[in-house]
């Protein structure tokens, strides 16, 4: 049986979940990582993408997350999150309906960074999607 930790998930609307895990998935701006009980201190800036935590009897668990930050140390892994939200509870309508609006907008922007602000909210719409389709 593999080693577990703790694992502590906050966003501005407060704790979005607290448990303990045996392994953790996420992508942070440099790429891909996962984490395991007494893995090195690590602080690391999150990126849009899904979160998977696999919880002491091997249930997984999917989230989506937005960004945010991660601290590993040897009493907990506290992530710090724009939005998490647990792929039962994404909305999936209303992220298509989001990217559809988005979509939308791109043909009128003349702007660089606007432009580039709504691919990224095209793109994680699309991760919504599919993290809630699962």
């Amino acid at each position: 049986m593999a080693k577990s930790f703790n694992i502590e998930a906050i966003t501005p609307s407060g704790v979005t979940f607290s448990t303990t895990a045996e392994f953790l998935k996420l992508r942070t701006v440099n790429g891909d990582i996962g984490i395991m009980a007494d893995h090195m201190p690590l602080v690391t800036e999150l990126s849009y993408g899904e979160m998977i935590v696999k919880q002491e009897k091997g249930e997984e668990v999917r989230y989506y997350i937005d960004g945010g930050f991660m601290e590993v140390n040897k009493e907990r892994v506290l992530i710090l999150g724009d939005e998490i939200i647990e792929s039962s509870q994404i909305d999936i309508e209303r992220a298509q309906r989001e990217k559809e609006v988005e979509e939308s907008k791109l043909s009128k922007l003349k702007e660089e960074e606007d432009i580039a602000r709504a691919n990224k909210k095209i793109q994680e719409n699309l991760m919504k999607i599919k993290i809630g389709s699962r």
